[in-house]
Formats: structure tokens, C-alpha cells, sequence
């Protein structure tokens, strides 16, 4: 099933995540754990998690692969910058997640005359 969250986080890519690295979780796990022990943090990511962006190189999404929301295609997403070392923050569900960001995409394309 983390397959399918990735092709569903995939699919929505063109509306929001601009600027981010997507696609492997193994590359991006990977990254993300070099970043981690750049900041002596590389506690803070669990064995399952499942990385699933990687932003300009300094903040990353995750998601744990234990979730029972993974059967529903909603895990809840966490985050973790650099810019706020020794912490991680949950974000919410993957469905507010990217609501969020393509509401926020849609506010970027509005203005007012």
C-alpha cells in the first residue's frame, strides 16, 4: 500500500509541491538521513518512515509506513526543517496536506487589479 500513497502523492504533484524534489523514497531516505546527521538529529527519523519529499535540501515529508491510515491512502505526514533543528512536526492527514498546498498554489495564481 505505500506504493499507492506514493503514485497518489505523484498524481498530485503538478498542483502543489513546487520546487521539491519527488519519486524515490529510497534516494530521498537517504537524503534526508544525511541532513539529519548534519544536524545531529538522525534520532528523530523512524526506522519506517517512508520519505516522501525532499524540499530545496534542507526540509523533508514523511510518512510511517505502520500507519494503519496507509490502507485509506491518508497517512499522517510529518515534517522536518533544518531551519527548526531537534524537532519533527506533524502536519495532519495526507488529504489536508495537499489541499493545503494546492489551495496555497491557486492564492500564488490569484491577485487583484
Amino acid at each position: 500500500m505505500v506504493d499507492k500513497v506514493i503514485e497518489k502523492i505523484n498524481r498530485y504533484s503538478r498542483y502543489c509541491f513546487h520546487g521539491s524534489d519527488l519519486g524515490n523514497p529510497e534516494k530521498l531516505g537517504e537524503d534526508a538521513k544525511e541532513l539529519l546527521i548534519e544536524n545531529d538529529d538522525l534520532d528523530l527519523l523512524p526506522s519506517d518512515a517512508v520519505v516522501f519529499l525532499m524540499h530545496q535540501g534542507y526540509s523533508f515529508y514523511y510518512f510511517l509506513s505502520s500507519d494503519p491510515e496507509v490502507e485509506n491512502l491518508n497517512p499522517t505526514v510529518y515534517f522536518y526543517t533544518e531551519t527548526s533543528p531537534h524537532s519533527v512536526s506533524s502536519l495532519g492527514t495526507l488529504d489536508k496536506v495537499i489541499n493545503h498546498y494546492i489551495i496555497a498554489a491557486v492564492d500564488g495564481c490569484m491577485y487583484t487589479s
